[in-house]
């Protein structure tokens, strides 16, 4: 009969090469293609964008008494992040462009003040050319949301991501997934 006794040395061994190798796969920061949810592109024929969510989204008509078209999309990670999409689809004719700038400027304190949240940081910027504001803020009984609201003619697009934890290692993957078509 064969001696099949493994010594402890060579137990040892493969016990820490095991510990070794848990730890670099755990301590890795998330990669968005590594997601544990299934992405698919929604495709808004209403608002005319497409935009990437981690599962199959809720759709909400909202009354929009001073908009011609307004919509939400919303859908939960398996990580229990949310994610919206809305768009508000405004009158030609009944608003000018100083008053879509205005509420392009307000849409991240407007949403603070939705959420019962504080903004912390609010930054004007241009995404794709077209005007836009990024902002952080934070709820006052937990959690953050990161925002970005586009203003692209009429239609003011507004992109949120709201955490338990303020960890959001798929923001990019969604705000980069936003595409007017």
């Amino acid at each position: 009969m064969k001696n099949t006794k493994i010594s402890r040395p060579i137990i040892f061994v493969a016990v820490i090469a095991y510990i070794i190798f848990a730890f670099i796969i755990f301590s890795l920061p998330d990669n968005p293609n590594n997601s544990k949810d299934k992405w698919n592109y929604l495709n808004s024929s209403e608002g005319h964008f497409k935009i990437l969510f981690p599962s199959h989204p809720q759709e909400t008509l909202q009354n929009c008494e001073s908009a011609k078209n307004c919509m939400t999309y919303t859908s939960t990670s398996t990580d229990g992040t949310q994610y919206t999409a809305s768009f508000v689809e405004y009158n030609n004719t009944s608003y000018d462009t100083s008053q879509l700038n205005y509420n392009l400027i307000n849409s991240v304190e407007l949403a603070s003040l939705n959420i019962g949240g504080q903004t912390i940081s609010s930054t004007r910027t241009t995404i794709r050319g077209y005007p836009a504001i990024k902002g952080t803020i934070k709820k006052t009984f937990g959690g953050y949301m990161k925002i970005q609201t586009i203003l692209i003619g009429h239609n003011l697009y507004v992109l949120s991501i709201y955490s338990k934890n303020n960890s959001f290692p798929y923001l990019n993957k969604y705000f980069d997934s936003f595409v007017k078509i």
